[in-house]
């Protein structure tokens, strides 16, 4: 007995959840559509609404929680980055140094790379698992200063790091000029 009078204490809690059967048999009167309309439809919006929030706060903030991240297997990286790359541009092999800004929400990750000659922006990116390990691929378009852009002109390429444990991104480069290369970048302390 009480046993079912707790289940009747939690039904009425949400009772609103449910379609009344007066509010079915009015409709069927003819007398009652908008009460049937807002049982049907007010709380499922009201669920979306909810739900929507909730998600948004997942996406921005909740899945950058430690504990969380580690739950989702999903690396924080949004931050910014230092280091070098080399480039097989004109048969030099020669180092450069730049930056790398990375933009990250659970559900998206952009790339800002930054040299004293060029900007690159990601036009398609993604955080990816082989084995146990992961990496991020993406596809980029160059800008080159205006100023050297007849020695260098706009380029796409593709660009790939493997995420090492000690925060360190480790990876190569292709272009459509058909250059190469390899990249280490680590986080920036600035």
């Amino acid at each position: 007995m009480k046993m079912s009078c707790t289940i009747i204490t939690r039904l009425k809690k949400y009772k609103n959840c449910f379609i009344a059967k007066t509010d079915i048999s009015d409709c069927l009167k003819g007398s009652a559509w908008g009460a049937l309309g807002y049982n049907v439809f007010g709380y499922a919006g009201e669920v979306i609404g909810i739900t929507t929030v909730l998600m948004t706060l997942f996406n921005t903030i909740f899945w950058k929680w430690k504990w969380v991240s580690k739950i989702v297997d999903m690396p924080v990286l949004a931050k910014r980055y230092t280091g070098t790359f080399v480039s097989d541009w004109q048969g030099e092999n020669k180092e450069y140094s730049g930056n790398l800004d990375i933009k990250q929400s659970f559900l998206n990750v952009s790339i800002v790379f930054k040299t004293e000659e060029s900007r690159s922006f990601s036009v398609l990116s993604s955080i990816e698992t082989v084995g146990d390990r992961k990496k991020i691929v993406y596809i980029y378009q160059n800008e080159p200063r205006a100023e050297i852009g007849d020695r260098s002109a706009i380029h796409k390429g593709t660009a790939e790091f493997w995420i090492e444990e000690s925060g360190e991104l480790v990876g190569n480069y292709h272009t459509s000029r058909k250059t190469r290369g390899s990249m280490n970048f680590r986080p920036s302390t600035t």
